[in-house]
């Protein structure tokens, strides 16, 4: 693994102190993106909040990619507000609604029009957090954060960065369909991996109306979706990259034809995925900023 590049595209966040500094810089991983799943309302909050991964953020530019968490109960005008306070990306889940449902179709418009990429969690989840069991406010498990719901977005915002966090888990002939018809979407690996169904997936070519016969490793991003600011899950997040890299590099890679392209799926495909985000986002933080100076 000494010559091996990672970023890790799902993350969270415990904590922010030298120690996690120290962890973050000694990783051996490039990049963190870090996902916002704090919730205000909740009497068993989850990780930090907002302000300390922005802190982090501005920090650690370099290293920390920072994702805010959007409220189902606020509209489009979160986007723009996160965006100007520092966030590059949003995390989405725990729909009261299907994610494509028409109500959230305005935060998503304006989320393609900042850049701003969408990781939004699909498959299998324990409960909802929200032990309030308000109607308006659960999610009801995984119903509605299928991977097809991606679909629908996909076509109506070809220009919006969708990321399934997630391979879809049990709706993985859903994730199949995303990968292969759009573009757009693309799914990290973290979480509940079936291993035959990704082998079989990675040996598949995208659709030839979009990319021609690229391998689907263009359209897996890395990740272990571990805590940094947490030291047993750090110990985690470390044994799950080691694993997966002699799982798919020396164990897969000595029968498979797409193990030359592994190197994409650990770091190559968020490198070059996140390279046109943020050189997009710059171009409209000057814009803003030159408005705002008028």
């Amino acid at each position: 693994m000494q010559n091996t590049k990672f970023i890790e595209a799902h993350v969270h966040m415990d904590g922010w102190d030298k120690q996690t500094r120290e962890y973050v810089i000694n990783s051996g991983v490039e990049q963190f993106w870090v996902m916002d799943t704090h919730m205000e309302e909740s009497d068993t909050p989850r990780h930090v909040k907002k302000d300390v991964i922005l802190k982090a953020s501005r920090e650690m530019p370099d290293k920390i990619i920072a994702f805010a968490r959007i409220d189902w109960n606020k509209g489009s005008g979160q986007v723009l507000e996160y965006f100007k306070s520092g966030f590059t990306g949003l995390k989405a889940i725990f729909p009261p609604r299907a994610y494509n449902d028409t109500l959230y179709l305005k935060i998503y418009a304006e989320a393609e029009k900042l850049k701003m990429p969408i990781l939004f969690h699909t498959g299998i989840i324990a409960h909802s957090i929200d032990k309030k069991k308000d109607p308006e406010k659960r999610c009801y498990g995984p119903v509605n954060m299928q991977p097809v719901y991606l679909a629908s977005i996909a076509d109506m915002f070809p220009e919006l960065v969708i990321i399934g966090g997630h391979c879809g888990f049990p709706f993985t002939e859903q994730t199949d369909h995303n990968l292969h018809y759009y573009p757009n979407i693309f799914h990290d690996i973290s979480g509940y991996l079936p291993v035959e169904w990704l082998i079989k997936v990675l040996g598949k070519k995208t659709c030839p109306f979009h990319k021609g016969p690229h391998l689907f490793t263009e359209k897996f991003l890395f990740a272990t979706d571990h805590s940094i600011g947490n030291r047993s899950s750090e110990l985690w997040g470390m044994e799950r990259r080691k694993a997966l890299w002699y799982f798919l590099t020396n164990i897969c890679g000595r029968y498979y034809a797409w193990s030359d392209d592994t190197d994409k799926i650990f770091y190559y495909n968020a490198k070059n995925l996140m390279k046109k985000i943020l050189k997009a986002q710059i171009k409209i933080r000057k814009n803003i900023k030159s408005q705002n100076n008028r």
